[in-house]
């Protein structure tokens, strides 16, 4: 591989100001420090553990971007990038390999096991101290890159939200719902289980969980699986897989901008702020999800497939390599492992942009790679796939309708809730593409999900910069054009049409429009036009990156003056309790006969002895020991029960009972919107749940909507 790119800088002093500015702005949203500052609230722990793995994934990022791309430069706008993106790809499948085998968990033996295995890469970073004389020049280090402050007001953002406890922020997603049922739950469950497996009351922990590996072994760094101690972590690091997925995807722009270092450093800023300026990526990257890792694994499957490239002595370029084919391979196998909708979100549109992409070397040479590829992806997913079959009795569990203990009805209930409603036409899919991608936020609502501008204007610009684009460089233009097509394609088709999972279009949407930019870093013939130039271009990006900032003010979980985000400067430190609450809190509010929380019932208002059962309520990463429960797909202990007794409701309570039960929570209203929803369980019909209800005491309402009860004593014979 020739590089024909001059050096482009590579900031590590303005990276390292720009997170101690973003903080700062965070902590200047909030209103007060305390959040952060405070011991007590586990930010200090949480952060540095993150640092410590991401240091490691780097470190291991640069002897794998060494093996299979040895002649690319540190000043390739592409060489962070793919460091990052290869690095975490590596430590994500560290992460699921070890997890598998029972490495991570409680007891000291696997704390120390789970810090010796970041080890390897933190000493493969090299000297910091070199590295930082390198890069520091007085002030003007500050500004290797200008553009790239522009992304401050939405790095403000993401570190202000990360920062909350999980079940604050964002009403789009319910306060992170899917991050209390299982992102959080599931390696609170594994740590204490002792190893990553499937389980039966919880179809997610048969997914890859390359993410919750990571947020597994992040817990086993901190030592202790109480949520206090695991929740932030796992928050702080995806937020940090965001920039480095803003970072990859700058890379790529860069790299279509040409090899004029002006133009490539332009293009490089660009896309760094116009990723980390969708809201939707914001709210996404600051909650303990897995969305960033899939966006940082596409682009860095799109950099290793440009940059590597056989070459002849003249310099001519023959096509993509063998290790070129490897790496591409690792980062899809890590999307996938991420996140399984990434098949068709990423590893198939990637296949499209690359079979349009203007790479020498023709067919033949193409399917060789395409080959190595596959067979890298493939052993990057063995862990999960060997898991899998061992737990469930089917590597792909719950797909292909066999495996664990379900019945028929549960594989046709997952289908069809992971699907498009039965009988929706083409038109009608187009319909949810219109609303979700290009108006979302604006006009009324299709339906009665939360309503907020969160994809903003992205895909509008991400079109008009594609049109830019061909006009300079149509074939790759053409080729993130049938990328973007293949994803939209996908997602009309087989998904279930909401707009977070159309997040990876933000890569191609946020490529084309930066390397369309490109050009304007060489308007203007003298040094002053230039200037007016970039001065026009730093509002834009400024204005396009303060969108969080006005979702953030939309949002009504956000700016609710009764809620917990308006009133933080009062509740200070406080805020890290809001999701467990305190035994005084709890007992007054039942006392006034007030909702509580599930987990506030759990923790504090039953006795230390009790056992609880959750049906419909599956948000319980905050009760202090894991209730009995499971998601709507597997049935809790109430639709177990009722499988058995349909219409003996004595006998479904002497089967709770037996499971060693004293109380059950039963969500109604969550069991309502299931059956609208088509997803409920048929055990559990309305009228089987309330002739079992009836035989129970009530003790507590929920602030979901449901009841607490007590499960009275067997009678006497």
């Amino acid at each position: 591989m020739v590089d024909r790119f001059a050096t482009v800088p590579a900031p590590v002093v303005q990276a390292a100001a720009m997170a101690a500015a973003a903080i700062a702005a965070g902590m200047a949203i909030a209103g007060t420090p305390a959040m952060v500052l405070d011991p007590a609230g586990g930010f200090v722990a949480s952060a540095a553990c993150a640092l410590a793995w991401l240091a490691s994934a780097h470190g291991l990022g640069r002897a794998v971007r060494f093996v299979l791309f040895p002649a690319l430069r540190r000043g390739h706008p592409a060489h962070a990038g793919l460091t990052l993106g290869l690095g975490i790809a590596a430590l994500l499948w560290l992460d699921v390999t070890l997890g598998s085998l029972g490495a991570f968990g409680g007891g000291f033996g696997r704390q120390l096991m789970a810090w010796a295995a970041l080890v390897p890469g933190i000493m493969l970073l090299g000297d910091p101290r070199r590295t930082f004389a390198d890069q520091f020049t007085g002030v003007r280090a500050l500004f290797a890159v200008p553009l790239a402050w522009c992304a401050l007001p939405a790095l403000a953002v993401l570190a202000f939200a990360a920062a909350l406890p999980p079940g604050i922020a964002w009403a789009t997603e319910f306060g992170g719902y899917d991050a209390l049922s299982y992102h959080l739950e599931l390696p609170r469950e594994w740590f204490v289980g002792g190893r990553i497996e499937t389980l039966p009351h919880c179809v997610y922990s048969a997914f890859p969980g390359f993410v919750e590996a990571a947020s597994l072994h992040l817990t086993s760094l901190l030592g202790r699986a109480a949520p206090h101690g695991l929740a932030l972590a796992p928050q702080l690091l995806h937020a940090m897989m965001a920039v480095a997925a803003a970072v990859a995807v700058g890379g790529m722009a860069a790299t279509l901008a040409g090899p004029d270092t002006r133009r490539a450093t332009w293009a490089g800023a660009a896309g760094f702020v116009l990723l980390l300026g969708i809201p939707w990526v914001v709210v996404t990257a600051s909650l303990a999800y897995d969305e960033m890792a899939v966006l940082l694994m596409a682009a860095t499957a799109m950099l290793a497939w440009q940059v590597g490239r056989r070459s002849d002595d003249a310099g001519t370029a023959r096509g993509p390599t063998t290790r070129a084919g490897i790496a591409v391979g690792v980062a899809l196998g890590a999307a996938i492992g991420a996140k399984l909708t990434a098949v068709g979100m990423v590893a198939l549109p990637f296949a499209a942009w690359a079979m349009v992409d203007a790479v020498p070397g023709g067919i033949r040479a193409r399917a060789r790679t395409a080959g190595v590829a596959l067979v890298a992806m493939l052993v990057v997913l063995l862990p999960w796939l060997v898991r899998n079959a061992v737990d469930s009795g089917s590597p792909v569990f719950p797909f292909g309708g066999a495996g664990g203990d379900w019945l028929p009805e549960q594989f046709a209930r997952f289908r069809a809730g992971h699907s498009a409603p039965a009988g929706l036409g083409i038109g009608g899919r187009f319909e949810a593409l219109w609303d979700h991608a290009f108006r979302e936020g604006m006009g009324a609502a299709p339906d009665a999900d939360p309503w907020l501008p969160q994809w903003g204007i992205a895909f509008w610009i991400g079109l008009v910069g594609l049109a830019g684009l061909a006009i300079r460089m149509p074939r790759a233009a053409a080729a993130l054009a049938v990328m973007l097509a293949s994803q939209v394609a996908f997602w009309m088709i087989a998904t279930h049409l909401k707009p977070r999972f159309l997040l990876p279009c933000a890569v191609p949407l946020c490529v084309a429009a930066a390397a369309a930019m490109a050009p304007l870093a060489a308007r203007g013939a003298t040094r002053r036009a230039r200037a007016t130039v970039a001065v026009a271009s730093a509002i834009v990006l400024l204005a396009w990156s303060l969108q969080p900032a006005w979702v953030l003010r939309l949002d009504p979980r956000m700016n609710d003056p009764r809620g917990v985000v308006a009133n933080l400067p009062s509740l200070g430190a406080a805020v890290a309790s809001i999701g467990p609450g305190t035994a005084a809190d709890a007992r007054a509010m039942a006392a006034d006969g007030a909702e509580l929380p599930v987990a506030w019932v759990a923790n504090w208002l039953l006795p230390p002895e009790a056992r609880l059962g959750c049906e419909g309520e599956a948000d319980v990463f905050w009760c202090r020991v894991a209730p009995d429960w499971g998601t709507v797909w597997d049935g809790g202990p109430l639709a177990r029960a009722l499988r058995d007794h349909p219409t003996d409701a004595d006998a479904a309570v002497a089967m709770l009972r037996a499971r060693g039960l004293t109380h059950v929570a039963i969500g109604e209203a969550t069991l309502s919107r299931w059956k609208r929803a088509g997803w409920l369980d048929p055990a559990l019909a309305p009228e089987a749940v309330r002739a079992v209800a009836a035989r129970l005491e009530p003790i507590a309402r929920t602030t979901s909507g449901g009841i607490v009860y007590r499960i009275p004593a067997a009678p006497r014979p």
